[in-house]
């Protein structure tokens, strides 16, 4: 269900529960949408950090077709990405707001197909976050919401050189 959905669905509930009760009160959505500067649906992402696994694996190869010395270095690592969404909403036009925006690319990420496609191509999807859905002030001096989530991916960092050939080894024993 979206927010909206929602709301109609819990607020007569509140406005009849008062009711029965003899309370006169109004049940309004706090924060609510009215002149925002934000004229587009924005998704946001951007990198929290990386964190290393294990140790650095080494591996030194020789090819003896091109007669060269690679030094492969892999370091298996966790990148977390964080997603915000921003959502243009006209309170004439209640149907979709930014955190379902946000919903739906969270489990847009957690589909099957996306975990094979990411799998397939040497990345693996850890853990989807919980959303976060976090007030501000937008430049009209209207409240709007910055709905956001954490995801985290596993992947492997690779660096690869070549190493310089030993042409010569000339062995010089000193006394000391």
């Amino acid at each position: 269900m979206l927010d909206y959905d929602l709301v109609r669905l819990f607020r007569p509930i509140i406005i009849n529960g008062l009711s029965n009760l003899g309370i006169t009160a109004k049940v309004l959505q706090n924060y609510q949408p009215t002149n925002q500067g934000i004229k587009d649906s924005i998704v946001y992402f951007h990198n929290i950090g990386d964190k290393n696994v294990g140790h650095l694996e080494r591996l030194n190869v020789w090819y003896t077709d091109t007669s060269t010395f690679q030094s492969v270095e892999t370091q298996a690592k966790i990148t977390t990405f964080q997603i915000n969404t921003i959502l243009s909403q006209d309170p004439s036009n209640l149907e979709i707001t930014a955190k379902d925006l946000c919903t739906y690319v969270n489990m847009i990420l957690q589909r099957r197909s996306t975990i094979a496609t990411l799998q397939n191509n040497g990345v693996g999807i850890l853990w989807v976050g919980e959303i976060r859905n976090i007030p501000f002030m937008n430049g009209g001096d209207n409240y709007e919401y910055n709905p956001s989530f954490d995801f985290q991916i596993t992947h492997n960092q690779v660096l690869t050189g070549e190493v310089s050939k030993i042409d010569n080894f000339n062995a010089t024993i000193k006394r000391v």
